[in-house]
Formats: C-alpha cells, structure tokens, sequence
C-alpha cells in the first residue's frame, strides 16, 4: 500500500504540474482513501493527503470545495492534542491556504483568523523571529493594509522589517525593500512616519551596503 500511494502521488504531482487539475484530484482522492484504509479516518497522515487535494482544487478554482476539505484537514489536525513541531508546522500551512482561500473569496475578518492562528503555531515551532514566520506576518499586514487597519499593518510590517533586515543575507534585499516600503506605506497611513523613521533608515542603510 504504500509504494502504491507513492506512485499515486508522483502521478497526481506530475498532472498537477501539467495543469489537468481533474484527473489529479481523482488520484488525490483515491490516496485519502488509501490512508483512511491504513490509518483510520481522524488520522494525521489523511489530514495531509487532504490538503494535497485541497490545493489541487484550489488551483483548479474549486475555491469553495477547497475551502471544505481545507476543514476537513484542520478538524483532524485539531483533534489530535499532542502534535508534534512537524505536525504543528503543517497544520499552519493549511491554515494559510485557508486564509488564502477567505481571502481570495473576499472574506477579510476570516482571512485574518486563520493566518492568526497560523502565526501562533509558527512562533511556538520555528520562533518569533525567524524568516518564516515572518512570511505569514507580511501577509497579515498585507490583509489588515486591505481591511483598512493602518495601526494593525503598521505593526506586523515592523516585525517583517526588523526580521527580514537582521536575515538579509538569507532573504536577499529586495525582500527587505519591499518590506520596508510597505512599512512606511502603513506608517503613513496610521500617522506613525515618525515613529517610523528610525527603523526605515536603519533598514534602507543595511540595503545600501548590500547592494
């Protein structure tokens, strides 16, 4: 059973990347259905089948049969207490893909909620301050940039700023670029430039150098 749900996901991965999103997610569906045989319905391993599914109908812009088996995914995770750091770190990415999904389906407050949840496992597992956490606290600004919260953006765009500069070496400047001008952007807006300023220099001196 397992080499068999090895060779389906190598084929399904294969017609992922060749776009026939279709017939890909039969061959999702059959490996979930291995693992369920295997392993049990509440099991960790059909949580992660699951969210390969989901992603293969997200891309096929199943945004609202995404969203479901996403659930699906997340109830299992949720239901086992005792996660491991793993475990924990791929329940986070699911939970952004749903954020993704809420986002795409202009659903804000929602979004917002799953990439926060999302954040804590992140900070827990890989630490406050490391470069991947700092990915789902851009996004966070990035939605509360759209939603309107200036002081809320303003916020996790520092965070993103102070990582991203400490690690640019890893991250590349652009990256920190980027990050700074959207800080200064949300600092505009929340009336903070001078709160801001500091930090902008401090950051835009650090990609001087680099470049």
């Amino acid at each position: 059973t397992k080499q068999e749900i090895e060779n389906l996901r190598n084929e399904a991965l294969k017609l992922y990347q060749e776009r026939k999103y279709e017939e890909a997610l039969k061959l999702a569906r059959q490996i979930v259905a291995l693992k369920e045989k295997e392993f049990g319905v509440r099991h960790i391993e059909v949580a992660k089948s699951l969210s390969d599914a989901a992603v293969i109908e997200i891309a096929g812009g199943k945004l609202k049969d995404g969203e479901m088996t996403i659930k699906q995914a997340v109830s299992i995770f949720e239901s086992n207490t005792d996660l491991n750091s793993e475990d924990a770190l791929a329940l986070a990415g699911i939970l952004e893909m749903l954020g993704f999904v809420k986002f795409r389906r202009n659903e804000l407050e929602e979004a917002i909620t799953a990439y926060r949840r999302a954040l804590e496992l992140k900070e827990k597992n890989n630490g406050a301050g490391s470069v991947e956490t700092s990915k789902t606290l851009w996004q966070l600004g990035n939605l509360y940039l759209a939603a309107g919260d200036y002081a809320a953006a303003f916020d996790f765009y520092e965070r993103v700023v102070k990582i991203r500069a400490r690690n640019m070496e890893h991250v590349g400047y652009d990256e920190v670029y980027d990050a700074v001008q959207r800080y200064e952007c949300a600092a505009g807006k929340a009336g903070k430039i001078p709160e801001a300023s500091s930090l902008i220099n401090n950051a835009q001196t650090k990609i001087d150098k680099y470049t």
